[in-house]
């Protein structure tokens, strides 16, 4: 299973289906998860921190023994280029040929 997000967080289920007993194994910092361990059919809801870098991160956690990778773009910050237009008024007198 994959999780695909944009770089805000995010909260998210994860749902199991098992007739015996299961843990998550969670390392990541920016991933938290609601419970450790389960018997049977249930939910784990998951939270994603948002990214406040620009560079995507990707990670992997462990839900009833099945990998979840996790693939959290990076923020998109403005550029800071602005489009500057400058104009000056020269005075003038006189007259202007335009050759066509």
């Amino acid at each position: 299973m994959t999780i695909v997000v944009e770089a805000e967080e995010i909260s998210t289920n994860v749902e199991v289906e098992a007739e015996w007993s299961w843990t998550v194994e969670n390392s990541l910092d920016w991933v938290s998860v609601s419970r450790m361990s389960g018997l049977g059919n249930g939910s784990v809801a998951v939270t994603i921190s948002e990214n406040t870098n620009r560079v995507e991160r990707t990670g992997t956690f462990v839900v009833a023994g099945q990998n979840v990778r996790v693939s959290q773009k990076g923020k998109i910050e403005p550029c800071g280029v602005t489009n500057v237009v400058a104009r000056q008024r020269y005075p003038y007198s006189g007259k202007v040929d335009i050759d066509y």
